[in-house]
C-alpha cells in the first residue's frame, strides 16, 4: 500500500477505535495494513499493555504477521529494544517509537515497570526466535526467563515446544514432564505430556499418564479411554505402535476410532425420534448436516490413512513371503499352493479355533463381574493379532471406498487409492484416481502428488497384459491424453509411454535446476524417477538443497533415502548433515 493509503486506513481504524475503545481486534487488524515505522509504532501500542499484563498467548496473536515481508525483523527489533530498557536499573519499555529524542521516558521513576514485564518479554522473544527457526537464540532467551522466574509453568512448556520444533523430541518430552510435575491437577499439561511421550514412543508411560484423569485409572488396555472416545489419544498411540513395528496394536487403536464413528452414525436413529417428538427442527437439521460429512472428520481421515498404510505394509510383507508381526508366515506362502477346497477347509478351521478361543474367555469375564457387580469387558485380542489375520487388501479397499466418497477433495485420498488398487491390478480404478489428482492439481501434469503415481501407472503397471480387455486399454489411452498433454488419444501403450517420458524429463529438469524446491516435492520427484526406471544416484550426489526446510519433510526424505540407499551411504549422510544445519538438535532413529 502507498503511504497515503496507509494513512487513510489508520484514520478509518482510529475512528472505529474511538467508538469501540475496548476492542482488541481493531488494534490487531490495523497491523496487517501498515508497514515500516508506522507498523512498528502501532505494534508498540499493541504490545506494551499486553506484556505489562502478562498474556502467555500473545505470540499466537502475532504469528500471522510474520508471513508479511519485513515485519518479522521489525518485531524482533522492537522486542530486543524492550529487553534493553527493561534490564536497566529503572525498568521501563523505553520511549515510544518515533519519540526517542523527545522524552526522558526510560528514566522516569513514575513509569517503572513490574518485574513480570521483563519476564513475559523474554518469553515472547523466545517464541519469536523459535518461529523464525533460530533454535539456539530461542533457548537462550527461554533460559534467561527461567533464571528470572523459575516457577512460571508457561516457560517450561515454551522450552518444550522449542525443543520439539528443533527436532529433539526426547528433550521436549522431558520438559513437558517437568511442567506436568509442577501442576498435577492440570488436564491440559497432562495431555501435552502424553502427546510428547508418544512422540518418543514411550507408550507405557503415555498410557499411564493418560489414564490419570479417567474414572478407571487401572482399566486394562486403557479401556476407559476408548469408552470416552479419546480419538486424539488413539491416533497418537496408533502411530507410536506403528513406529515400534507393533502393527497389531496399531491397527487395534485405529479400529477403535472406526468404532466410535460407527456408534455416532447409529445414534442418529435415536435422535430422529427425539427431534420429531420435541420438534427441535434446528437441531435436527444440524444433526443431518453433521451426519452427511461425518466420515470427512480429521480423526477418521487420519485413522483411515494410517490403517491403510499398515494394511499395505502387511500385504507387501505377504507378497515377499516375510514373517508377519504375529510370528506366522506372511504371504501367499503355503496357501498359494493349496487348492480352492483346501483353502476353504483352512478357513473353517481358523473360524473354529477363533470360536474356541472366544469360549475360553468367558470364565475371566464372569470373574471380572463378581466383585463390583458390574460386568467388565474383557478384551479377547489385546495385541490385535486377529486383526492381522484378516485379508489386508480387503480391509484397505473398504476404507478407501469410504475416503473416496467423503474425502474426495483431499489429494492424499487419491494417492492412497492408487496405492491400494495398483496392487490389485484394477486399472480403471487407478486411472480414476490419477484423473482426480490431476483435477485437484489445477490440471497441472507436474503437480507433485500426481507425478509419482502417474509414472508408476505408465511404466510399472502391466498395461499390455493379455488379460487386460481391449476396451479397458482404449479407455486408458484416451483418458490419459489430456493428463500427458497429448492432442488426442494415444494409438498404443508405446506412444503413451513416450509422452510420459516427456513429463518425467520435466520433473528431472525441475529437480536439477530448482535448488529451493520444497523437500516433499523432491521426495515425490525421486519416486517418479524411480518408477520411470531412471537412476537418481547421480542427481543426489550433486544435490545441494537451499531454502527453508520443514522438520517433518526432512524426516520423510531421510526415511526414503535410508530405504533406497541405506543409512550408511554417502547420500544419506550428506543430507543428514544438511538437515542438522537447519535443525541442530534433530535426532535420528
Amino acid at each position: 500500500m502507498e503511504a497515503a493509503e496507509e494513512e487513510a486506513v489508520c484514520t478509518f481504524f482510529d475512528e472505529l477505535q474511538a467508538d469501540h475503545s475496548r476492542s482488541d481486534a481493531l488494534q490487531q487488524l490495523i497491523l496487517y495494513f501498515v508497514s515500516g515505522t508506522r507498523f512498528q509504532r502501532r505494534l508498540d501500542d499493541f504490545l506494551r499493555p499486553r506484556l505489562r499484563k502478562g498474556i502467555p498467548s500473545l505470540f499466537r496473536a502475532m504469528r500471522s504477521l510474520y508471513f508479511q515481508g519485513g515485519k518479522a525483523e521489525l518485531v524482533e527489533e522492537l522486542l530486543l529494544r524492550y529487553i534493553g530498557y527493561l534490564e536497566q536499573d529503572v525498568s521501563s519499555f523505553g520511549p515510544r517509537v518515533g519519540e526517542e529524542n523527545g522524552s526522558p521516558g526510560p528514566c522516569d521513576p513514575g513509569k517503572e515497570e513490574p518485574p513480570t514485564s521483563l519476564l513475559f518479554t523474554l518469553m515472547i522473544t523466545a517464541y519469536h526466535f523459535d518461529f523464525v527457526g533460530d533454535t539456539k537464540r530461542a533457548l537462550q532467551y527461554a533460559d534467561r526467563a527461567m533464571e528470572h522466574t523459575p516457577t512460571l509453568l508457561e516457560l517450561y512448556t515454551c522450552k518444550a515446544r522449542i525443543y520439539r520444533h528443533g527436532g529433539d523430541l526426547q528433550e521436549s518430552a522431558k520438559w513437558f514432564e517437568e511442567a506436568r510435575q509442577m501442576d498435577l491437577a492440570d488436564r491440559f499439561l497432562n495431555t501435552q505430556c502424553v502427546r510428547a511421550l508418544l512422540r518418543v514412543d514411550d507408550s507405557k508411560q503415555g498410557m499411564e499418564k493418560a489414564l490419570m484423569f479417567s474414572k478407571e485409572p487401572d482399566s486394562p488396555g486403557a479401556a476407559n479411554l476408548h469408552d470416552m472416545q479419546c480419538m486424539a489419544y488413539e491416533s497418537c498411540m496408533g502411530r507410536s505402535y506403528r513406529r515400534q513395528q507393533n502393527l497389531g496394536k496399531a491397527l487395534k487403536m485405529h479400529c477403535e476410532t472406526f468404532r466410535h464413528f460407527g456408534d455416532i452414525a447409529e445414534d442418529k436413529f435415536d435422535f430422529h425420534n427425539y427431534c420429531l417428538r420435541k420438534t427441535t427442527l434446528r437441531a435436527y437439521v444440524a444433526m443431518l448436516r453433521m451426519q452427511e460429512k461425518l466420515y470427512s472428520h480429521k480423526f477418521f481421515r487420519r485413522a483411515a490413512k494410517d490403517a491403510i498404510s499398515i494394511y499395505l505394509q502387511l500385504y507387501d510383507r505377504k507378497a515377499r513371503g516375510e514373517a508377519t508381526a504375529d510370528g506366522g508366515e506372511g504371504g501367499e506362502g503355503k496357501e498359494a499352493d493349496m487348492s480352492a477346497a483346501e483353502k476353504k477347509k483352512l478357513k473353517f478351521k481358523k473360524q473354529r479355533e477363533a470360536k474356541k478361543a472366544g469360549g475360553g474367555e468367558k470364565q475371566p469375564e464372569k470373574a471380572a463381574s463378581g466383585a463390583g457387580g458390574k460386568v467388565k469387558k474383557v478384551d479377547d485380542d489385546p495385541d490385535g493379532l486377529k486383526l492381522l489375520e484378516k485379508d489386508p487388501m480387503e480391509e484397505a479397499s473398504k476404507l478407501v471406498k469410504t475416503l473416496v466418497i467423503y474425502c474426495d477433495l483431499d489429494p492424499t485420498t487419491h494417492v492412497i487409492t492408487y496405492d491400494v488398487f495398483s496392487r490389485q491390478g484394477r486399472l480403471l480404478h487407478c486411472l480414476q484416481a490419477l484423473i482426480r489428482l490431476w483435477q485437484l492439481g489445477s490440471c497441472d501434469s507436474l503437480y507433485y502428488k500426481l507425478i509419482a503415481p502417474l509414472a508408476h501407472f505408465c511404466f510399472v503397471a502391466d498395461l499390455e497384459a493379455e488379460k487386460t480387455p481391449s476396451a479397458v486399454r482404449s479407455v486408458i489411452l484416451s483418458e490419459l491424453a489430456p493428463v500427458l498433454k497429448a492432442d488426442g488419444a494415444f494409438e498404443n501403450v508405446a506412444a503413451l509411454r513416450t509422452a510420459a517420458n516427456g513429463i518425467v524429463d520435466a520433473v528431472e529438469q525441475r529437480l536439477k535446476t530448482t535448488s529451493d524446491l520444497p523437500l516433499i516435492e523432491v521426495l515425490y520427484g525421486l519416486k517418479c524417477l524411480k518408477h520411470a526406471g531412471r537412476s537418481t544416484a547421480e542427481f543426489l550426489a550433486g544435490w545441494s538443497p537451499t531454502g527453508a526446510f520443514a522438520l517433518k519433510d526432512c524426516g520423510k526424505l531421510l526415511a526414503y533415502l535410508g530405504e533406497e540407499h541405506g543409512k550408511d551411504s554417502a547420500i544419506w549422510t550428506r543430507f543428514k548433515d544438511r538437515c542438522l544445519e537447519s535443525f541442530p538438535l534433530m535426532t535420528f532413529p
